[in-house]
């Protein structure tokens, strides 16, 4: 039984993307604070699977 949750994961259970979604979005961590971008198509395609990280308690995921 898995015990986290993914950025495709959080993204699709807060209702996925819209058709005015670009293809990237951002994770904005803190403790240090920080931006982390992430390339949707690629995370998705599975071409890149580094890019679907672990969501962390706290952490906002921004689709601009």
């Amino acid at each position: 039984m898995k015990s986290y949750v993914t950025v495709l994961e959080a993204i699709a259970t807060a209702g996925g993307v819209n058709k005015y979604a670009g293809s990237s979005a951002f994770i904005v961590r803190s403790a240090p604070t920080r931006k982390i971008p992430i390339d949707l198509k690629q995370a998705a395609s599975g071409e890149h699977p580094e890019q679907n990280l672990v969501v962390l308690r706290g952490d906002l995921i921004v689709v601009p």
